[in-house]
């Protein structure tokens, strides 16, 4: 799996074919974004905090098969006619990896970008308002 391009080869069929299963374009992660947190109750945990175990995401992909479909297609580039050949093991498998790689992506970015803020946030304590220096405009 490359950084820039993340994909992950899925071997499908009994090991006979392999699929490549992509990172989706922007506009594809926002829809399945969207799409998951419409079944926002399922990833909810005890404390009402979001828990977005892989076994949670899995389970909502088996209780939406039109979102595992989805998933599917839009990460391995393929069509619907592709799709159809497939067992239904084949595709639980491919939307599973699919699961995995995208949701992977955004939990890792959220908390690279959650840590990043924290040491800002926590570099800026014990500075209050009347230390804090703003710049001032030069005299003319």
């Amino acid at each position: 799996m490359s950084v820039h391009n993340p994909s992950v080869t899925v071997q499908i069929g009994g090991g006979s074919q392999v699929v490549e299963v992509r990172e989706l374009v922007w506009p594809d992660a926002l829809s399945l974004y969207s799409r998951l947190m419409a079944q926002a109750k399922e990833f909810l945990d005890e404390k009402g905090q979001f828990d977005l175990k892989p076994e949670k995401i899995v389970a909502a992909l088996s209780e939406n098969i039109e979102l595992g479909t989805w998933l599917v297609l839009k990460s391995t580039g393929r069509d619907e006619a592709w799709l159809q050949s497939l067992s239904l093991s084949a595709v639980l498998d491919l939307a599973t990896e699919a699961a995995v790689l995208n949701i992977g992506i955004i939990v890792e970015r959220v908390k690279k970008a959650k840590g990043r803020l924290a040491g800002l946030v926590g570099g800026a304590q014990g500075v209050g308002v009347s230390t804090l220096s703003l710049p001032t405009k030069p005299s003319s």
